[in-house]
């Protein structure tokens, strides 16, 4: 038995929504546009293929608005397919988002954090597992409990304990993959953040994306824990 949440519905809905007409929107006013500056006397141009020789023209703003919510439907679709997804089972839990995944294994599992940020911590209070909670929360805690996740955490017990990028007193290589994971966020680079993150974990660096909501994150803070788990670089 396995059960997977996702954003709201309402959120889906929306998202499902958006793109089409914002895309609409500016299919239209790109078509008013055009006729408007075809229409223009010194402009000695009479439209497309004989369509848009005046503003108003209505097969012209019909093609343009067409064009337009046909990029904006792609648009939804895209991020609908990129959005964050959580797959529970006794088993595992499964994180997928963007070009990102990440499986942690039942046996490893001691408590989880449901609050800004959804995190599965094991042995030690590694982080075996930290994304943004873009899902729905009461969903997601009702399939935890259906699975037999039982030690749920309402708030980050270790919220005042990351420090700032910048406040870095770590060895020259952690600072080195805390700067290739910057690097990684900046550039939209989930997949390679990820990978980075859970070398850091491994190397008991334990790190956090700081966001401005419905934004990429913007920085990243990070806490150490007194043990090494070279050992669970892969499996996190």
């Amino acid at each position: 038995m396995s059960r997977t949440v996702r954003s709201s519905l309402l959120h889906r809905v929306a998202t499902t929504l958006i793109g089409p007409v914002i895309g609409a929107l500016l299919g239209l006013v790109t078509g008013l546009l055009f006729e408007l500056a075809v229409s223009t006397p010194w402009l000695s141009f009479n439209g497309l293929f004989g369509f848009g020789e005046y503003v108003g023209e209505p097969i012209m703003l019909a093609i343009a608005t067409l064009a337009g919510a046909l990029g904006g439907t792609v648009f939804s679709v895209t991020m609908l397919s990129e959005a964050l997804r959580m797959t529970i089972s006794p088993k595992e839990i499964e994180i997928a988002w963007d070009d990102a995944r990440v499986q942690v294994p039942a046996e490893l599992v001691r408590s989880i954090v449901v609050d800004r940020d959804f995190v599965v911590l094991g042995d030690h209070d590694i982080e075996l597992a930290r994304v943004r909670n873009d899902v729905d929360s009461a969903h997601l805690v009702d399939a935890l409990l259906d699975c037999g996740y039982t030690s749920i955490i309402n708030g980050d017990p270790f919220d005042y304990e990351f420090r700032s990028e910048e406040d870095c007193t770590l060895c020259n290589d952690v600072k080195k993959l805390l700067s290739a994971r910057a690097h990684a966020i900046r550039a939209g680079a989930h997949g390679d953040a990820e990978l980075l993150r859970r070398r850091l974990a491994s190397r008991g660096v334990m790190v956090r994306d700081l966001h401005r909501r419905g934004l990429r994150p913007v920085g990243q803070q990070w806490r150490a824990v007194d043990a090494d788990f070279r050992e669970l670089a892969v499996v996190a």
